[in-house]
């Protein structure tokens, strides 16, 4: 049986990232079902390049690698997003370890430094079939957010017309598309990619949370406020713990005392400078730096996402829902649907400051009424193994299209 290759930046991350979850759960799905799957990636610098019977991990092709955000001069940047349209080194490359994996499927993620080039059908043979997962924007955006630092960009900007043209072609290649939620699947078909593909919605999938996840009775007195993640300005931290700060002063002394920030997460150490400098004097509030969602979670009682861009659907809110954990989210991007105003969490707004976000604290502290049997609900039909039975199913009607269909024009 020929494998699924797997084509994403990075594999075996240190970043503990969304995508990378996400990947690593199907390909656990696809094995114990008698899948083989191989995997190419990018070796992160300092790491070995390795070219293993079963991952690969290539030489970065670009000028420099993106993770985690550093600055870079114009040209560099310039440089890194016209690579990233279509990369010849990574081509090269890529064509060689195609040569060596013989895939049937090849499986996009995030193609930062591998670049579009991956879907480049001119040494692939017309019976490859093409999947593609949306984790973010990397293919509309050159910030991969859509974000211009005070609002959701909405449409493209010129700039990244220009650098997505190459990836608008190449993606007409695609035979299927998933996205993290409805809105990033539509942001994406609407701006003219993937016009060939059959598009559906596949939320993260994770697989059962077993002992992790909290009994009914536990869902109480919400006490105890989290942040976990990335931490970046798109991610609105610090507007967090403003938020939080003004919360405080609305608490009772005896009150305060219980009230808890708990923030996790990795970052650029002058964004940590900033974030460990705002907390200052706030007992209240502590950065506790990279913690595991298994010995995070049982540290809160509610979690908070306030994502400034539209975040597609983290993978956070999932692993709360498994812990029985509300969650507060600014009403963004697949956060709007993924969390259930007043039944699985809140929603605020970043448009009225801190007031919409102070309010939602508030309300969850005061008289929380959320639902475990709605978040239940709401994880139901997200197994990986519903996950992985769709991604079946649509390469199998993809293969009997492609040999019906003959070559593509």
């Amino acid at each position: 049986m020929q494998p699924i290759l797997f084509v994403n930046t990075i594999n075996n991350t240190p970043f503990d990232a969304g995508a990378e979850k996400v990947i690593q759960v199907l390909r656990d799905e696809l094995h114990a079902r008698g899948v083989p799957t191989k995997s190419i990636s990018v070796a992160i610098p300092g790491t070995e390049v390795n070219h293993g019977p079963v991952d690969h991990r290539m030489k970065n092709p670009n000028v420099y690698f993106p993770y985690p955000p550093r600055e870079h001069s114009v040209f560099g940047k310039s440089a890194f997003h016209a690579l990233d349209n279509f990369n010849p080194v990574s081509a090269v490359r890529f064509r060689r370890l195609l040569k060596e994996v013989k895939p049937s499927v090849i499986f996009t993620h995030n193609l930062r430094c591998i670049s579009c080039s991956a879907w480049a059908p001119l040494w692939q043979g017309e019976s490859v079939v093409h999947v593609h997962y949306l984790h973010d924007y990397q293919l509309l955006c050159t910030a991969s957010s859509m974000f211009n630092g005070r609002s959701d960009c909405g449409t493209q900007c010129l700039k990244c017309r220009v650098f997505s043209l190459i990836k608008k072609r190449l993606s007409s290649n695609v035979d299927v598309v998933y996205g993290a939620s409805e809105f990033i699947l539509e942001r994406h078909c609407s701006n003219g990619l993937f016009r060939r593909a059959v598009a559906k919605v596949m939320e993260p999938p994770l697989v059962a949370s077993g002992g992790a996840r909290a009994a009914k009775s536990d869902l109480g007195d919400i006490r105890r406020f989290g942040f976990l993640g990335r931490l970046v300005d798109d991610k609105g931290v610090l507007e967090l713990v403003e938020a939080f700060k003004e919360f405080l002063g609305f608490l009772r002394i005896e009150q305060r005392r219980l009230a808890k920030l708990l923030i996790a997460g990795s970052g650029d150490q002058s964004y940590v400078e900033l974030l460990e400098k705002s907390i200052t004097g706030y007992d209240e509030i502590e950065y506790v730096g990279v913690v595991k969602p298994e010995a995070y979670f049982p540290r809160i009682d509610a979690l908070i996402v306030p994502s400034k861009w539209s975040d597609p659907n983290p993978v956070v809110v999932i692993e709360a829902y498994q812990r029985h954990k509300p969650v507060i989210a600014a009403k963004v991007g697949g956060l709007i649907t993924s969390v259930s105003h007043g039944r699985t969490g809140l929603h605020f707004e970043h448009r009225e400051g801190n007031a919409s976000l102070v309010r939602a604290l508030k309300e969850a502290w005061s008289s929380p009424s959320f639902s475990t049997d709605d978040m239940d609900l709401y994880l139901q039909g997200r197994s990986v193994s519903s996950a992985v039975d769709m991604l079946l199913e649509d390469i199998s009607r993809a293969e009997k299209t492609k040999s019906s269909n003959g070559p593509a024009p």
